[in-house]
């Protein structure tokens, strides 16, 4: 039986003027479209409306074609779930491992209160490979890295490599972008799935408010890093403030 068109929870829209982006916040991966192809793609999940049904429903050739390439590029991101699928079910979304309270900023919003870079980790190596090894059992969809700021661990390659070779799901790295050369790009493009940059700021002035002086320069660079090194599932994030 075909699958009925049920949207994933981790899609979302936005709107803007005549045009509409569907935006997979999992794996960060978007499609664009015209909002009258919206509204004809909103009706069919709200009618329960297979692909098959969709298409059916089109005016004629064209307008089932230009629907078709739609629905393949939304299956592309993985925008709709398995309605015929029971395997998913109980499986955990995602579980975010901070291997680090140290960093290498002081933002003035942290609520983590992360500690110097000068101070021990809490945890070896051999430990954070050890919790790896247990989360893995669970086989969550995504493993978040996170911090602190992971990338001051002088350790933290030898626990993302183990992480890579022993899971085969989303590895996600949310870091402040400030620590990434040439070679962390690399090694990054090797083992990551995709990377979410923290940047309080629309420039200089702005962010140095909140990150200090250079940072926003830094992290600008870091993104070009990794998208010579061919990253392309790059997002950034900000802290809403007044």
């Amino acid at each position: 039986m075909e699958n009925r068109l049920i949207l994933s929870e981790y899609i979302d829209f936005l709107f803007y003027k005549k045009q509409v982006i569907v935006y997979n916040s999992w794996n960060g991966s978007w499609v664009k479209m015209p909002i009258s192809l919206y509204d004809i793609l909103n009706k069919s999940v709200e009618y329960g409306f297979t692909k098959a049904d969709t298409l059916q429903h089109m005016a004629d050739e064209e307008d089932r074609q230009i629907m078709k390439k739609l629905l393949d590029s939304l299956d592309k991101i993985n925008a709709f779930k398995d309605s015929n699928s029971e395997s998913e079910k109980g499986l955990l979304d995602d579980v975010s491992i901070m291997v680090t309270e140290r960093c290498n900023l002081s933002c003035k919003h942290c609520s983590a209160s992360a500690k110097s870079c000068q101070d021990y980790e809490f945890f070896s190596t051999s430990e954070m490979i050890d919790i790896i090894s247990k989360i893995k059992t669970a086989n969550p969809k995504a493993i978040i890295i996170t911090g602190g700021e992971p990338l001051v661990r002088n350790d933290i390659t030898d626990i993302i490599e183990h992480a890579r070779k022993n899971y085969k799901g989303q590895l996600i790295l949310m870091t402040n972008g400030v620590l990434i050369d040439e070679h962390m790009a690399e090694f990054l493009s090797k083992t990551i799935s995709s990377i979410d940059i923290s940047l309080d700021g629309v420039d200089e002035k702005t962010t140095s408010v909140i990150r200090g002086k250079g940072v926003f320069n830094k992290v600008l660079n870091s993104i070009r890093l990794l998208q010579r090194n061919g990253i392309s599932k790059i997002s950034l994030s900000m802290v809403a403030m007044r």
